[in-house]
């Protein structure tokens, strides 16, 4: 009988994210035959219940792992995911995000683990803050990258980015794009009667979003570029899919520009599938990401998106081809997109068209898992 490798990922927590997407996806697809699975990070977040629903995977708790940044805190769960590897004998380690990506690294590096992978699922740099902080953590990510075997990107573009800046791992680095699981948008769907429930009629142009309601996603710019375009276009609405802390500042904003009544917001959605489907027109307006997993769904539901030029979203928005590239931070800039897109429905359906075909091949489920487990493998064995 083969021995089984034993994986352990590490995230921060089990919050609403791409990170614990991703590790939800790759977990669900592993070969049990091959591997033996753990997850190690602070059991809390919207997530937690479906991690630890997962079939044969074991989950344990690192309590003082946390998002911000803790010397004291920090140093406890270094010794507290230590003792995890430790006592599981863990062979390889999968850090996912920038906090977990440092803390884990170093146990992993202390605990004596063979094999270190980490995934950039975004960098933790970008040009929105101080150039100090901004160089502070490039120079984390190179000292990181010197103990990590494997480092994976989600993007060709942020590959790219770590080469230039020198963050190279020791072994091997690579693109591998999210798994998505597209399951949902194939189920039978009547739109017209899911769009009259949320009170949208025929005629309307529903311009939509999906995602956590954060400061990364700047979504203060898309309501005001939204105020602007439902000026010229009063047949348009706003349907905002997700929650988060900035969800009150939007109310407030939507209330000053008195567009309450043109904006939709749905709370938590466990399955996403149908908002998107009912949509006419994709944005995100982040000021940084990695590669969303919202572009990626939108894509797939056919729709023409607009998206911020930041970290690898070009790789999936390419102008004139699968929708609008629009500079980060600039209301004019998603005014105009939005208005192209209105104004040229034929060429929304043309785009549409093209980001499907790109996310069904790039976020396949069973071709981005078994480069993962391709690269445990020859990482393992060699």
């Amino acid at each position: 009988m083969i021995k089984k490798i034993r994986v352990a990922h590490i995230v921060t927590n089990f919050a609403l994210g791409g990170a614990q997407d991703y590790l939800i996806t790759t977990i669900e697809n592993l070969d049990r035959d091959k591997f033996e699975l753990f997850i190690f990070g602070q059991m809390q977040g919207e997530r937690t219940e479906v991690l630890l629903k997962l079939k044969d995977v074991k989950c344990a708790d690192v309590p003082d792992l946390s998002r911000e940044i803790s010397p004291l805190k920090d140093l406890i769960a270094i010794f507290q995911i230590f003792r995890l590897l430790k006592k599981h004998k863990i062979n390889l380690v999968h850090t996912h995000s920038s906090k977990a990506g440092v803390v884990g690294r170093i146990a992993a590096k202390f605990a004596g683990v063979g094999v270190i992978v980490h995934t950039i699922h975004g960098f933790p740099f970008h040009d929105f803050m101080s150039k100090p902080k901004r160089k502070s953590f490039i120079l984390l990510e190179r000292l990181m990258a010197r103990i990590t075997d494997a480092l994976l990107l989600v993007s060709e573009r942020e590959k790219s980015i770590a080469l230039n800046l020198n963050i190279k791992p020791k072994r091997i680095i690579e693109t591998i794009y999210n798994s998505v699981d597209f399951f949902p948008f194939t189920q039978t769907f009547d739109r017209p009667i899911f769009r009259q429930k949320l009170g949208i009629n025929p005629s309307e142009i529903l311009i939509g979003f999906s995602g956590r309601f954060s400061q990364q996603k700047a979504l203060h710019i898309l309501v005001e570029a939204f105020s602007l375009v439902n000026k010229e276009f009063p047949q348009t609405k706003l349907l905002l899919v997700g929650d988060g802390v900035q969800k009150s500042e939007l109310v407030e904003q939507s209330k000053k520009l008195n567009i309450s009544d043109k904006i939709i917001m749905t709370g938590f959605q466990s399955n996403v599938a149908p908002f998107y489907l009912i949509m006419d027109i994709f944005i995100m307006t982040s000021l940084w990401e990695g590669l969303s997993r919202c572009l990626a769904e939108a894509m797939y539901a056919k729709l023409p998106v607009i998206a911020t030029d930041v970290g690898g979203t070009a790789d999936a928005v390419i102008n004139d081809q699968t929708g609008w590239l629009i500079k980060a931070n600039d209301v004019d800039a998603a005014v105009n997109a939005l208005r192209d897109a209105i104004l040229n429905p034929e060429i929304c359906k043309e785009m549409g068209e093209n980001g499907f075909k790109f996310a069904r091949e790039s976020f396949d489920i069973t071709n981005n898992t078994q480069k993962i487990s391709e690269l445990y493998m020859v990482l393992a064995t060699n």
